[in-house]
Parts: structure tokens; sequence; C-alpha cells
């Protein structure tokens, strides 16, 4: 990280001359959605986030799938802590749609929390162009590059609380309220196009996107780091302090600093130690692109020749084989679901199909996550395969394995209590559904 400030945008490099680029640059880290899917937003201050996206063709579409939502235990993660996220609110895009139910599963506005988007309904509200609004005079040099909006922000007013949105926490069992506080309304209905929404210990600001982009990032960073700060004393916790003030420094400040110092650069080495143990934890309780991840992570730490297929889009990931064994392979699909895979599941179609590409000395897998929000432990193959579709893996001879056994496979072998060979064997001679209990 070069910068206390992500934007994440597929546009914003598209409209900014060279020279102003480079100075950009020097402010924040840019990114696009595809880049974001390897940087972590929570180890930034202040995130801007560019909604807008266009992909052209189903291809590219499919590059799009678990962006967001994968981004969100993040944006949560930054909000907790007193972070900022700027939301340049475009029109809601479908990015997945589930069959056959054609069911809208994921929008490019998933990476904000679920309770924040159903009390503001970003996320379903209409997306119409509008472009006659006041904006707050503290904010007057945004609104002046911001020609047109496309959403606005539902909440509720009284006159005690205000402008403000309530929502029920699962997890602390109790209604929560959050202020909400208007930036931009339109001229005629009075709808919120712009604001500042406090989220736990953070802020979400929802803004119609700028035109000139460079002059809007330059505001938003000072305005964003007002607002960190205002969050983090709020917070109660230590602010970083002027550069001068090591001026006012006793010997005993400088000595505790130095030795801060050097735990603050042995802090830095462990973190980039457990950076891959992390990305391979991620495999139990992600869907997406992190549930690749996790999965290439460890598939690359057996003694395995590995053939990493995942961005071909096509129905097999990884075809695995041991180091000097050409005949025997693991032909490897991977997938994470939210719901049911039945017997008539498009998907199982297509790993069926891929049968005639493994071979007589190989094995179709079929490594799957589901029911990612409880406890490995507590996790079912039916509950989320049928037993019809069990059934008919079965008698196709496929693998059926759960990320759960492989991540505990993956431990054992790390712990030196298999060996990779085994391990291969052990899923290589699964017909069926592989049980690493029984092993």
């Amino acid at each position: 990280m070069t910068s206390n400030i992500l934007v994440v945008s597929d546009l914003v490099e598209l409209g900014i001359e060279k020279d102003k680029l480079k100075v950009l640059r020097a402010l924040a880290d840019l990114a696009t959605w595809n880049d974001a899917k390897e940087i972590k937003p929570s180890d930034y201050e202040i995130v801007i986030i560019d909604t807008r996206i266009a992909p052209e063709t189903r291809e590219e579409l499919q590059s799009y799938e678990f962006c967001f939502q994968d981004m969100r235990p993040e944006i949560g993660v930054l909000l907790e802590a007193g972070g900022v996220v700027f939301v340049w609110a475009g029109p809601t895009f479908p990015v997945r749609v589930l069959e056959p139910e054609h069911r809208v599963d994921e929008t490019n506005y998933d990476f904000l929390p679920d309770p924040f988007l159903a009390c503001t309904a970003l996320s379903r509200s209409e997306s119409r162009a509008g472009s006659r609004f006041d904006g707050n005079k503290n904010w007057a040099s945004y609104f002046l590059n911001t020609p047109k909006y496309y959403k606005t922000v539902e909440c509720n007013f009284d006159d005690k609380k205000g402008f403000h949105i309530e929502y029920w926490d699962k997890i602390h069992g109790k209604q929560c309220i959050e202020k909400v506080q208007p930036l931009a309304v339109t001229k005629v209905t009075n709808q919120i196009v712009g604001c500042l929404i406090s989220w736990k210990q953070g802020t979400v600001g929802i803004l119609p996107p700028p035109e000139d982009a460079f002059s809007a990032l330059v505001f938003l960073q000072d305005k964003g780091g007002e607002l960190f700060k205002e969050n983090i004393e709020n917070l109660g916790q230590y602010v970083a302090p002027p550069v001068w003030i090591k001026n006012y420094r006793s010997s005993e400040h400088l000595k505790l600093d130095e030795t801060a110092s050097r735990f603050e650069g042995e802090l830095e080495t462990v973190r980039s130690k457990l950076k891959p143990f992390r990305v391979a934890s991620s495999s139990l309780y992600s869907l997406g692109k992190g549930l690749e991840r996790g999965a290439t992570r460890i598939f690359s730490d057996f003694d395995w020749s590995v053939d990493d297929l995942t961005k071909k889009s096509g129905p097999i990931d990884y075809i695995i084989k041991r180091k000097g064994d050409t005949l025997k392979s693991l032909v490897v699909a991977l997938t994470g679901t939210t719901g049911y895979i039945d017997s008539k599941s498009g998907k199982l179609a297509q790993l069926l199909g891929a049968l005639p590409e493994v071979g007589d000395s190989g094995r179709l897998v079929f490594l799957v996550n589901g029911s990612v929000e409880t406890d490995p432990t507590a996790r079912k193959v039916t509950d989320y395969i049928t037993d019809e579709a069990v059934k008919r893996l079965t008698k196709n001879d496929v693998c059926v394995l759960l990320m759960y056994d492989l991540y505990m496979l993956w431990m054992d072998y790390l712990d030196k209590k298999r060996t990779s060979d085994e391990i291969f064997e052990s899923i290589h001679r699964t017909s069926g559904v592989f049980s690493y209990a029984a092993l």
C-alpha cells in the first residue's frame, strides 16, 4: 500500500490527462474492479468506489461475478474501524442472475452491507438520470463537476431524529439508528441524491458520479481525511501526529518510538508470512474469486504439478498430476453455491460434459463449497447437493470433494501427518463423496 486512499473504478483513468493522472497516482492507489480482487480495502482509511461498469460481452460480465460480494466483508471491517467509503452511485447493474429462477443474486452495489442496502434501496431503486438538484454549500466544488445523478437515497425523517435510517442488528440483537446528512437534494421532489451516512464507526458517502474525476478525487481526499479523523477521535483511538511533533519529544519518548518502529517492522514481516495462510483459509467462507484464490493457494502448496485453468472460464479449473507421474490426474471443477445443486443443474451438466477430457487414468473431482456462514464442522453434503445429484455424480465415477475436506488434508500436509502422494491417492481412488473423517 502506497497511500491511505484506494480508488476502485473502471473509468477514472480513461478520462484524466496524463499529467494529472501522474499526480493522482501519487495521491491514491488506483485499481480497476479486476485489480481489486487482489487488494484489501480495509488496509486503507478512505475508499472511493465507482459503481459504473459497462461489460459488453457475456465473458466480460462473468469477470465481474462475485467482485462486489467478495468485497463486502472488507468494507464492513473498514467501517467498523472508522473508515470512510465514498460511493459514486451509477445505475444498478445485475452482475449475476441465478438460473433457472432468474433472480438477481448480485449487483454492482453488493459491496455495501445488506442492512445498508435494504434501508437505502440503492441496489433496487430506479436508475433514472436527472440533473436538477441543489448541493450543500460546503461541497459546492464537488457538485460543480456532477452534471447528472442516477440514484436517490431512501431514508426516514422526524423532528427528533432528523434524517436517519433504522435497521435491526441481528448479531447484537438491537435496533440501530444511523444519522443521514443530506448533501444534495432534487429541486422539485426534495429527494436525496447525495448524502453522508454514519455506519457503525465509519462513514458512507453516496454521491452522484463526477464529470471531472480528477478535481472530485482531490476534493474527496480532503473531505475524507476530515471525516476519518473525526471518526477515529470519536472512537477514542490514536490519531497520527503532525511531522513537527518529533521536535517536542523527551529522550524516553524517543527511545519508545524507536522500539515501536522496530516492532512495527517485525509485525509487517509476520503479516507478510501470514498472508498465504489467510488466503487459504478464506476458501472456507468464500464463494467467488476468494474461493478460487484460496483453492489455488492450497493446491500450490502440495508437491504436485498444477495446471491452473481458472482464468479460462471453462468447466475445468485445475488439472493436477504428481511430479514424475504423467498418467494419473485429478481433473478439478471448482464451484461455490448459496443454494442447492440438483441432478438437473446446468453446472452438473457442464461438469459431466467434461468427462471425455478426463481419460482412463484420471479422476473428475467436483470441488464444492457451500453453507459458508456455517461452521465447517456442521456442514453436510446434503446442505447444498441433493441426493439425486450425488447419485448421478457417483454413477459417473466423479469424486465429490468438499472444500473443508481439502482444507483439512492441506492442514495435515503442513503438519506432516500425510504426504502429498497419500492425499493424491485418497482423492483419486474416491468415486462419490470423499470423507476426510473416514480416512
